[in-house]
């Protein structure tokens, strides 16, 4: 049995910076920003919300990540890739807000 603790998350996170678009199902972007740590289940997203704080909940991500096979001396590519997700935190940085997100379903 795994102890319980503060950090309930059974994912590692690890910082990333990477360009982040959540929209709600109708495709309105919720917020526009980027990436401050990732994992296999979930991000944390920090950026602009054009339209204020946001009360959505199922939301999809649309993230900019690297390729995974870089040749020596090129610039590196990314590549987009969607997911259905559930908005688990919300957080007010100044001017800014964060969004934590569970990662549900990968759409591409």
């Amino acid at each position: 049995m795994k102890p319980l603790t503060a950090d309930r998350r059974s994912h590692a996170r690890t910082q990333a910076a990477y360009k982040a678009v959540i929209t709600d199902r109708k495709g309105r972007i919720v917020l526009r920003g980027r990436t401050t740590n990732l994992s296999d289940r979930g991000a944390f997203i920090v950026g602009s919300a054009p339209h204020g704080v946001p009360h959505v909940r199922n939301v999809v991500v649309e993230m900019h990540l690297p390729e995974t096979k870089v040749s020596r001396g090129t610039r590196r590519s990314t590549r987009k890739v969607q997911y259905l997700a559930r908005v688990v935190r919300r957080q007010t940085l100044g001017q800014m807000l964060g969004m934590g997100v569970e990662l549900l379903e990968k759409l591409t």
